[in-house]
């Protein structure tokens, strides 16, 4: 009936309901007041969980419960193209949890958009996620540093636990984004074999083959992606461009027919000939060949 508890005692006090009214239908106003007073405002959602926003001694200061939430978090602010928000979320989740490899890997992936961009107030936008990275190495971009980071917070959570596909697929894709290549295949490898009908983990496994040229390994797990999800779109796409690159490799690596073996002799000849004959020359009769000297008479024998 009334939005908000502030507007019907407003409109209590201009006198537009009358007390006869009111009594008639008290039992129905006690109702709706209770629910403006449940609701606790004028319609605005609450930002966080209730529960975990009254608990001071878990919840940090954005409302975050865990470094997962805030991971979450980030992950859907960079969807959004909110890029600071995501910056801030994923700094929130390491700060909560030192070793969380996916913030780490997240973060970088954030920097590295920011970087591409080419974003003119880069500087100004990275200040906030000086933190997460080490500033002992302002040489390299915030990208490298945390992708960096990732790799160590992955290889900590392996040894914790080697059964960790998840923490193995980490581990690949960071390596991939520092053009670690042979290290990414390896950790992928590793994230298949764990979980082995997991698509995600055999589409970037397939990526980063055909990223090492290995076009037929790329074509076997690619199709035992698609075994598993046949209309895959991504799937599909990379199956065809590593057929392609396939074939690429193949028509590069075919023999080449080897060079004519002419003697030089008839080339130089067949070069003499090709200006036409003069046609004055041909006019002329050809000059007879001189007859051979006549032998000389033996001297006769005197008496």
């Amino acid at each position: 009936m009334f939005i908000c508890l502030a507007d019907g005692l407003s409109y209590f006090r201009q006198g537009r309901i009358q007390m006869g009214h009111i009594l008639k239908n008290s039992i129905i106003y006690i109702v709706v007041l209770l629910s403006i007073f449940a609701l606790g405002g004028c319609g605005s959602p609450p930002t966080t969980d209730s529960n975990a926003a009254n608990n001071s001694n878990s919840a940090s200061s954005d409302g975050y419960t865990t470094a997962e939430q805030a991971v979450e978090a980030g992950i859907y602010y960079l969807e959004n193209d909110e890029t600071q928000k995501a910056i801030d979320a994923f700094n929130k989740a390491i700060e909560m949890d030192p070793n969380q490899a996916d913030a780490y890997f997240q973060l970088g992936i954030t920097y590295a958009l920011l970087e591409a961009r080419d974003i003119a107030d880069v500087s100004a936008a990275s200040e906030p996620a000086a933190t997460s990275g080490n500033s002992a190495d302002a040489s390299k971009p915030n990208s490298q540093v945390n992708f960096e980071k990732a790799v160590e917070a992955y290889k900590a959570r392996i040894a914790v636990n080697l059964d960790d596909a998840g923490s193995y697929f980490g581990l690949g894709r960071s390596l991939n984004k520092l053009n670690r290549d042979e290290e990414a295949k390896k950790a992928l490898l590793a994230a298949v074999e764990k979980s082995p009908e997991n698509v995600t983990y055999i589409i970037a496994l397939g990526a980063i083959l055909m990223k090492l040229a290995q076009y037929p390994a790329a074509i076997v797990q690619l199709k035992l992606e698609l075994e598993l999800d046949p209309d895959n779109p991504e799937a599909l796409q990379r199956l065809e461009d590593a057929q392609a690159g396939r074939s690429r490799v193949n028509y590069s690596s075919s023999p080449k027919p080897s060079p004519s073996k002419t003697p030089v002799a008839n080339a130089n000849t067949a070069n003499t000939n090709t200006q036409p004959p003069d046609a004055n020359s041909a006019q002329k009769s050809p000059t007879p060949a001189k007859p051979p000297p006549t032998p000389a008479k033996p001297a006769a024998n005197k008496p």
